[in-house]
């Protein structure tokens, strides 16, 4: 059974050793998209700071301290198009929290914003939880100009058509 324990801990440890920092993106003018690119959106709201969020999937990336202080915020990230799993959120140099498989699954797609939800992390075991009105209330005051150029989907668990009535009510205007 040790062994079994120490096979995961040194496969967790080798995917993290694997993968690629990322920033969320803080302009309001991002720049230029990758032709198989898209923009994952999430928020995190949690009572600790946290050290690292890890993600697998058609790119091996995490988030770093600047981007997990304590309390709530909006990440935006461009990524390569596929599908990602949040597989751990480390909260300290001893501390690492391991998420099922599952429910932290995600896909990212071409030319669009995929929002996931919100990832809180703050009692015992952390949820992702569909805030998408909100989602998009923050992307109408911080990157209207993503909002313009490209369409927000709901990727997270689930199903949720709200960006999509979002988008024919405006369209009927």
């Amino acid at each position: 059974m040790n062994i079994w324990k120490f096979l995961l801990l040194a496969s967790s440890l080798l995917l993290v050793a694997c993968s690629q920092k990322v920033n969320s993106i803080k302009s309001t003018n991002p720049g230029q998209l990758d032709k198989n690119n898209g923009y994952l959106l999430f928020s995190v709201d949690s009572v600790v700071n946290l050290e690292q969020l890890n993600i697998a999937g058609a790119k091996n990336v995490h988030l770093g301290a600047e981007d997990l202080a304590k309390g709530k915020h909006y990440i935006l990230v461009d990524l390569p198009a596929g599908d990602y799993q949040i597989t751990s959120a480390k909260l300290n140099h001893w501390w690492l929290i391991k998420l099922s498989d599952g429910f932290w699954n995600f896909s990212v797609r071409p030319g669009q914003i995929s929002y996931i939800g919100e990832l809180q992390l703050k009692g015992y075991s952390p949820e992702l939880e569909n805030r998408s009105s909100m989602a998009l209330q923050y992307l109408e005051q911080h990157h209207a100009d993503l909002l313009k150029k490209f369409s927000v989907r709901y990727s997270g668990p689930g199903e949720d058509h709200y960006f999509e009535f979002v988008e024919s009510m405006r369209a009927t205007k």
